[in-house]
């Protein structure tokens, strides 16, 4: 049988976070739903936020790039706690390297999704989405606005766009025996089972193979 794929739930309302410069061109409304504001207007207590729909500030960049600073004074500003949406952060003394915030940050405002379990118990994307989805809901139940930062693109397209991955648990014995019969050939079968897949991801990609 065919794997199962994807569901969807219903989708947040995204805030795109904007500097001090000039704000990015509108987009129509088929290609983005998202409200626009700046930092500083979000600093200074300025913005008016306009959507009746359940809304997240998502603050997305790449490791020590100044998200957690930022997201901390987005926090004591409206009162929100900070939810970590990195694949590295949630495991449990991987702290080098990660830029998890510190003790001492962490004093300041309240972090969730960090630290969920030791490095030897993977996490799956179903796994954080439905831990992610509780946090969001207490903070929308709490102030209305969630508060995302961090580097895991794909975290966030889940939240976002309402995916909802399959419950098919980490299979090592099963990726042995595809490791076995090399790339070229997993390509191939990835063709003849779902030929849509196989035709957009590369035949070298052995990651979404």
């Amino acid at each position: 049988s065919s794997p199962e794929k994807p569901r969807r739930q219903t989708t947040l309302s995204p805030l795109t976070i904007c500097g001090s410069g000039p704000q990015p061109r509108q987009q129509s409304e088929e290609t983005t739903s998202a409200t626009v504001l700046r930092v500083s207007d979000l600093l200074q207590g300025d913005a008016t936020l306009r959507d009746d729909r359940p809304l997240v500030i998502a603050l997305m960049g790449p490791t020590a790039s100044g998200k957690t600073d930022l997201a901390i004074q987005l926090a004591e500003t409206l009162d929100l706690a900070v939810l970590s949406i990195d694949s590295r952060q949630i495991y449990r003394g991987m702290d080098i390297g990660t830029a998890k915030p510190s003790t001492q940050q962490r004093l300041r405002v309240r972090h969730e999704l960090l630290d969920l379990c030791s490095p030897d118990q993977p996490i799956t994307l179903q796994d954080f989405t439905a831990a992610a989805r509780q946090a969001i809901e207490a903070e929308h139940r709490r102030r209305g606005i969630a508060l995302l930062a961090g580097g895991t693109g794909l975290y966030l397209k889940a939240l976002l766009e309402g995916m909802q991955p399959p419950a098919v648990p980490p299979q090592p014995a099963l990726r042995a025996q595809l490791a076995v019969l090399g790339q070229p050939h997993c390509h191939r079968l990835l063709l003849q089972c779902d030929p849509e897949a196989g035709g957009r991801i590369l035949p070298g990609d052995a990651v979404r193979t």
